[in-house]
């Protein structure tokens, strides 16, 4: 039980405030989710480039943003505070970019 609410807390967070890129070294990113953020060494995350907001004409609901895939990562190093990420495939030659959405797939 403890560890179905711990999930469901961290799918709760990350719906809220989803990971993101903080900074970009060569292959390697670093994403505001540390030890307390659920992720494992060896874990691959799917990476998306923000792109534009998405309005419904009619209603002038926001929709939420289309995004585009960047590729895929796997978690090197979990620190306290921030996780260290190495780009593993990349999808059309796009860069990891600060301001990424990280996810599980």
């Amino acid at each position: 039980a403890k560890k179905a609410a711990a999930n469901m807390a961290d799918q709760l967070v990350d719906a809220v405030f989803p990971m993101k890129v903080m900074a970009v070294r060569g292959e390697s990113f670093y994403i505001n989710r540390g030890q307390d953020g659920g992720l494992q060494i060896g874990e691959l995350l799917n990476i998306y480039l923000p792109g534009v907001v998405l309005i419904d004409p009619d209603t002038g609901e926001n929709l939420g943003s289309a995004e585009e895939y960047v590729g895929q990562g796997k978690v090197m190093r979990i620190n306290p505070k921030f996780t260290i990420v190495k780009l593993l495939e990349n999808e059309r030659g796009l860069l990891v970019e600060v301001g990424a959405i990280v996810r599980k797939p």
